[in-house]
């Protein structure tokens, strides 16, 4: 009998000790309901504002990584393929942060790519300064959607340096392959995959 009434004794000691701390921060909260308002919209206003400065950098980090890695197949395929991800990372940045991001997020993609695929070359400086100049202009086709503004900067990126590259002496059945393999890759890319982008990264 005295165990019991022990462990019962407990019990009330603990409800009573629990709720006297609830009561006590109720009376606390609405004491303070206006400060504590102020702290909590301080701390959500930060979180939204930390989060539209990490997201940018966080796309720009994964379009250079995915740049970067796009031409890796050269190091087996010595033919010239337009299967890459540069063009995307150009204009999807360029779109949604700037023109001149996203120029330098081409240059330095496009840079890197060739490095880790098969080195510079002098079709390489031609690259460089066409995926510059679509990063540069990409902005002017923001009226337009992501699909029909992507494809047109595919075929005016192809049409700035095709023309250079047969200067430079590529032979015209690699020229055609790369345009042919170039714009039915981005085709795919800006219809099924830039409209998703977009959305997440507005």
């Amino acid at each position: 009998m005295t165990n019991s009434g022990d462990k019962i004794g407990f019990r009330e000691i603990l409800a009573e000790s629990f709720g006297g701390a609830v009561y006590r921060f109720l009376k606390w909260l609405s004491d303070n309901l206006v400060k504590v308002i102020l702290i909590l919209a301080v701390i959500v206003l930060s979180l939204v504002f930390l989060g539209q400065m990490v997201k940018p950098f966080f796309f720009i980090a994964v379009f250079l990584f995915l740049s970067s890695i796009s031409l890796i197949y050269n190091r087996w395929v010595k033919a010239s393929i337009g299967i890459e991800f540069i063009t995307l990372s150009t204009v999807m940045t360029a779109r949604v942060y700037g023109g001149i991001v996203g120029a330098i997020v081409g240059l330095v993609g496009l840079a890197s790519a060739e490095v880790i695929g098969t080195g510079f070359n002098a079709k390489t400086v031609i690259s460089l300064f066409g995926i510059f100049i679509i990063g540069l202009i990409t902005p002017f086709f923001n009226g337009m959607s992501v699909t029909v503004a992507g494809i047109i900067l595919a075929i005016i990126y192809d049409a700035i340096i095709i023309p250079l590259y047969l200067l430079a002496g590529s032979r015209p059945i690699s020229s055609a392959v790369f345009v042919v393999s170039h714009l039915i890759f981005n085709t795919w890319l800006f219809f099924y995959i830039a409209p998703f982008l977009e959305h997440v990264m507005v």
